[in-house]
């Protein structure tokens, strides 16, 4: 569509045309299948290609693959019907007879043009109409009953509920307004190719050192044979794998889906283990698995016209994602056997969460102001952490850690050479490459990002804490001058370790606290900029107050609670017909987690603030009971089995099993 307007003088309006282009397109969506799962296994099962050859070159590896691909996508075909879509049953009883009458009724009302013909058509209509909300809300409750945990049927339908879906709207671009699918695809793939690259940030004689070490051990490694090779994967390390995969997960780019994985035969298993094989002895990761399709989400509260404001959700193959699976179960097993990985670290690391993190914040600073010391805390805010991570200093740290020879070669052809394409509705933008960063959605992207910060600077007069990406610097002291030399020196430091790995610092977001009712200590600086002291911040999700009241937290957790529970409503409500059993589900595992997020942290809270908690949570009871207005909230928990959120106990029981 075009636009033109013509300005005229001594006129209030100006003329606007528009110009549409005769040629539109209509997609047609593809069809549904319905596909018989028992001849997708058999055809696989008797499939003519049987061999389990060993690639020589790394072309036979992408050959495999492709052929393997087309092998699942063949026999997915060959077993699937498209689905045929019978005419609704409410229309062959009593409203097919009534859309008859209907239309005889207009017939003679538009032949006639008599009131009382109109009058008739009138109440047919109206009849027509009743009928068809009777049968949608029969349909609807019909639905409700039949919803059984033991399928998950009760959390989809709740997810579904709660999941907001909006449509990419008109972009601004460069050269005008993106308003079809393919111009959008494309501004966004702009976007996301300028976002994956490596920050403005040089340091000449450390870059040189870093990229000439790494050269010289891929050179001298990929012609040395005599290294210990990665031990190889087995079918059945497989099968334990595909045996965890959830279905209901969105394919790659090869239109493989986790379902058909799941109906897989024994020899595809098989050619899936020995093509991982195969990689493991030729270091190399195919490219096929390394192009992923991005899905723009529009983040909360940003600007819907800029490519920007859209977060990049990506979708791998899931035989990509099976590879990475073998592959860093090697890797993290050196990893814990030479306890190479930081313990401030405590992102992505087994028997680890948000909340052990957030809990040595809190007592670190409990503990001060139980000493009448002074305590600060800086939440460092880094731009674009995984989007720009240096391959080549990645490749340098791995070769630090002495991560085995074959398995860095096998990382390297992992990183290098990535691409990616955004789609949108069903249309595809140009393939686009990543020159830095970690692959997200990837198995091995988180623990390579760790290895990448693993040997940030720390300080004796500090404490450090990190959750991924996510890092905060905390000291104390008697001094309030001391406390804020001790930071200052520590953030000293990180500046330049952060510029030699070219890592960006975002100081107009980074925030630093003063948990103290004395006088705020001296400001800190960062990158020769102040930070001013704030009144309180967000860390891993918890709101935390210079006081450590936790009272805008926990406002912040009613709201948040409130909203989820009005998205369930139709679920939950009174008029649901949906059974008390799922009821109590949906409220147990969706509603509850935000009432009771990072409790030990908050557990100490005065008891007004954590009465807010208790009274949402007798609220949405008594709604999802139908409770009386003269039964008591101690009777209705008992009867639902249901305790007091009592997060004293939580906080007592998860700092014991810390």
């Amino acid at each position: 569509m075009e636009i033109h307007t013509r300005w005229a003088e001594r006129v209030n309006h100006n003329p606007i045309k528009l110009h549409f282009p005769r040629t539109a397109k209509f997609e047609i969506p593809p069809p549904q299948l319905n596909t018989n799962w028992n001849i997708f296994t058999s055809t696989l099962a008797n499939s003519e290609n049987c061999h389990l050859p060993n690639a020589t070159s790394t072309p036979e590896i992408e050959s495999q693959v492709r052929d393997l691909t087309s092998e699942i996508l063949a026999a997915h075909a060959k077993a699937s019907r498209p689905m045929t879509h019978s005419e609704p049953p409410f229309v062959q009883g009593e409203l097919k007879y009534l859309f008859k009458e209907r239309n005889r009724a207009r017939k003679l009302w538009q032949f006639t043009k008599f009131p009382q013909h109109k009058t008739e058509l009138n109440r047919i209509q109206n009849k027509i109409k009743r009928k068809v909300v009777q049968y949608r809300q029969q349909v609807w409750e019909d639905y409700l009953t039949s919803l059984d945990a033991e399928d998950g049927s009760p959390w989809g339908t709740a997810r579904a509920f709660r999941k907001k879906v909006s449509p990419i709207s008109a972009l601004n671009g460069p050269n005008g307004v993106a308003l079809s699918d393919t111009n959008k695809t494309e501004l966004i793939a702009l976007s996301l190719e300028s976002q994956f690259q490596l920050n403005d940030i040089h340091n000449p004689q450390k870059d040189d050192i870093i990229t000439n070490t790494v050269d010289a051990y891929i050179t001298n490694h990929t012609t040395n044979n005599n290294i210990d090779p990665i031990p190889p994967a087995l079918p059945s390390e497989l099968i334990t794998y595909i045996k965890k995969i959830i279905i209901k997960k969105s394919p790659g780019r090869d239109g493989i889906t986790n379902k058909m994985i799941k109906n897989l035969p024994l020899i595809t298993v098989f050619k899936i283990t020995n093509i991982i094989n195969n990689m493991f002895n030729l270091r190399y990761f195919p490219n096929a698995w390394k192009t992923a399709v991005i899905i723009p989400i529009l983040k909360p509260g940003k600007d819907q016209t800029r490519a920007d404001s859209h977060r990049p959700i990506s979708l791998l193959p899931i035989l990509s994602k099976l590879a990475e699976k073998i592959i860093s179960a090697r890797l993290n097993d050196y990893l814990e056997r030479n306890n190479i990985l930081t313990p401030e670290q405590h992102g992505f690391r087994p028997r680890l969460s948000t909340s052990h993190q957030l809990l040595r914040v809190v007592e670190y600073i409990k503990d001060a102001i139980y000493r009448n010391q002074y305590t600060a805390a800086v939440f460092l805010d880094i731009q674009k952490a995984f989007d720009r991570v240096w391959h080549t200093g990645l490749l340098y740290k791995l070769i630090k850690y002495k991560i085995p020879p074959p398995l860095i070669l096998l990382l390297k052809s992992y990183i290098n050479d990535r691409s990616f394409t955004v789609k949108i509705n069903r249309t595809y933008s140009l393939t686009k490459s990543a020159k830095a960063g970690i692959a997200q959605g990837s198995i091995l992207g988180p623990v390579l990002f760790n290895l990448y910060v693993n040997d940030i600077i720390k300080s004796t007069n500090t404490m450090i804490c990190m959750y991924a990406d996510d890092t905060s610097i905390l000291s104390r002291h008697y001094d309030p001058d001391t406390l804020t030399k001790n930071i200052n020196t520590h953030l000293a430091h990180l500046e330049k370790w952060f510029s030699v790995w070219k890592i960006a610092l975002n100081t107009s977001k980074t925030e630093a606290v003063s948990f103290s009712q004395k006088r705020p200590p001296p400001e800190i600086t960062l990158q020769n900029q102040r930070i001013p002291w704030s009144q309180h911040t967000k860390y891993l999700g918890v709101k935390i107050d210079k006081n450590l009241t936790f009272r805008q937290h926990i406002t912040h957790i009613r709201n948040k609670f409130k909203n989820a529970s009005r998205q369930l409503y139709s679920l939950i409500g009174k008029k649901s017909k949906l059974n008390r059993h799922n009821k109590m589900l949906i409220y147990t595992l969706i509603l509850k987690p935000l009432l009771t997020y990072a409790s030990p942290i908050w557990a100490h809270a005065a008891r007004t603030n954590i009465n807010i908690i208790e009274s949402s949570q007798n609220t949405i009871l008594r709604i999802i009971l139908d409770a009386h207005w003269y039964m008591r909230n101690e009777d209705i928990r008992k009867s639902c089995n249901i305790p007091t959120i009592k997060v004293s106990e939580i906080s007592q029981l998860t700092s014991s099993a810390i």
